[in-house]
């Protein structure tokens, strides 16, 4: 996602992107996007949101974040 692209964003819904690693570099500056929603996201992902996460950064200006229901990570899922 290139930086300026979708300035009046304001809410994003990320939904079982099991193939989806971090979160995008420009996510910060997407400053209209007051709501971002993950669901059925690896527990892995959901770690790197969270306070003090690598990706922590990138969420912190978002008003609303909601975490719901988290899959297994990959290298556990079929164990």
């Amino acid at each position: 996602m290139e930086e300026g692209a979708m300035p009046r964003l304001c809410r994003l819904s990320i939904y079982t992107c099991t193939k989806l690693k971090k979160l995008p570099d420009s996510l910060p500056s997407l400053t209209a996007l007051r709501q971002l929603e993950i669901v059925c996201m690896p527990t892995e992902f959901t770690e790197k949101i969270k306070t003090g996460g690598e990706d922590y950064y990138k969420v912190q200006h978002i008003p609303f974040l909601s975490v719901g229901a988290t899959l297994p990570d990959e290298e556990h899922a079929w164990q």
